[in-house]
């Protein structure tokens, strides 16, 4: 199914057009390309990891998957003598200033809302990741959908919660920062 991908001629005019060949391997052998079947699985056990860590719903796998592979592209990596996959392609250092806890309590303006004081002006959401920019945040809302959000401030410590509801990465970070050296 998988060498069907291949199969039209527009792509194949292409491929051709930049010297490119394909080279499908055979079914179900996927130890002939190693390589790409061994990042992966990095980006997939990442993805888990996330999920577990922020008590997320396994259907949230493709958002986690997403933030897994901006996580992977930012870290440095020997391949490439300490400089990121990200600098490697783009020739600059990567923007880390996205780079939140996934699954992070989200506060987001409430633009709708008539704000009578002393009520919040912001909804709380849940981090999910970036669309396009670092400016257009990904969030669950109280509905349970995906939403977007320019004006967004995420939460990374939990600190608005109770120490019982903060996630297992809050906690071990807030307990971290607290011993002494």
């Amino acid at each position: 199914m998988d060498g069907e991908l291949f199969a039209n001629h527009m792509l194949k005019t292409k491929l051709s057009l930049l010297q490119i060949s394909v080279e499908p391997t055979g079914a179900y052998s996927s130890s002939q390309n190693g390589k790409a079947e061994v990042s992966i699985k990095l980006i997939g056990l990442t993805a888990q990891c996330l999920l577990y860590g922020a008590q997320m719903d396994p259907s949230l796998w493709c958002f986690a998957v997403t933030y897994a592979t901006f996580l992977l592209n930012v870290r440095p990596s020997d391949a490439h003598n300490g400089r990121t996959p990200h600098e490697v392609f783009h020739k600059h250092a990567p923007n880390l200033s996205m780079a939140f806890i996934f699954g992070s309590p989200l506060h987001v303006k409430n633009r709708r809302a008539s704000r009578h004081r002393p009520d919040s002006n912001t909804l709380l959401g849940t981090l999910l990741g970036f669309q396009g920019t670092a400016h257009i945040s990904q969030y669950i809302g109280d509905s349970g959908r995906v939403q977007y959000a320019h004006h967004a401030v995420v939460d990374e410590l939990c600190v608005h919660r109770l120490p019982s509801d903060w996630s297992p990465v809050a906690k071990a970070l807030l307990n971290h920062s607290a011993v002494d050296f």
